[in-house]
């Protein structure tokens, strides 16, 4: 069993994808990466061949939500990181300090502080990691009051298979990273977001088509129908709060 996976999900929008594996393989985690093409055209094999890393490719695209079952199923390794192809880490050693907080601590699910831009300009990975962040040789903050983000969420795989870890069927492309944090939350498993390792988010990256936005549609209709389980967790998942004092 592999430690450590990196599910990379990845539809289209091939240069940003390729800058971010690129990026994780030059972070020193090219062995953990696995990319997996949600039906892209043309597909990602030749990228990921010419990068020798892992690749699994469906011929259509699933959807977030079911592909991010189908990892859940494929994967066999003890924690996994669901990283959208337009989130890009910061923290140099983010996974190492991370997942060894985690198992110490025993946190079933964690995300980190991250920061929205437009674009992803030339060098603005380094240039935001040296210019705004500056708290990283600080000893790990692990709030267990922020908001959670799903862009970015590494979990504890074990202990999620033993949950009610499949994303129901009638949620296609939203609400199935609240799902994720639900289970650990309506569980009474710890979750945490680190305050002083960092990511970033490219919105421009996010394009939703008109097909999409019926998708989205569809997805806020069947929650309003079966999304019992959506309110008792959401308490739970989107507590913000100006003071956080509890950090381990």
């Amino acid at each position: 069993m592999n430690n450590h996976t990196i599910a990379i999900l990845a539809y289209n929008n091939h240069h940003l994808t390729e800058i971010n594996v690129r990026h994780l393989i030059d972070l020193g985690y090219k062995n953990e990466i696995l990319l997996f093409d949600n039906g892209s055209e043309p597909s990602f094999e030749k990228i990921s061949n010419g990068l020798n890393i892992r690749y699994h490719q469906e011929k259509q695209n699933l959807f977030v939500n079911p592909a991010w079952n189908k990892i859940f199923e494929k994967e066999n390794c003890k924690y996994l990181t669901l990283l959208n192809n337009d989130c890009f880490i910061l923290s140099q050693n983010y996974f190492e300090d991370v997942i060894e907080h985690m198992e110490k601590y025993e946190i079933g699910i964690s995300s980190c502080k991250n920061k929205n831009i437009l674009k992803l300009k030339k060098n603005s990975l380094q240039t935001i990691n040296h210019s705004i962040f500056n708290k990283e040789a600080q000893p790990l903050k692990c709030n267990f009051h922020a908001r959670r983000q799903g862009w970015l969420m590494t979990l504890n795989l074990e202990t999620y298979k033993t949950l009610d870890y499949k994303i129901p069927n009638y949620l296609n492309l939203w609400y199935g990273d609240d799902w994720i944090w639900s289970q650990f939350a309506l569980n009474n498993l710890k979750m945490g977001v680190y305050k002083n390792r960092y990511s970033i988010h490219v919105k421009s990256a996010t394009i939703v088509s008109n097909n999409m936005q019926s998708i989205i549609d569809e997805d806020n209709q069947n929650l309003q129908s079966f999304g019992q389980w959506y309110k008792k967790a959401s308490p739970l998942i989107h507590i913000r709060t100006r003071i956080f004092s509890r950090y381990v």
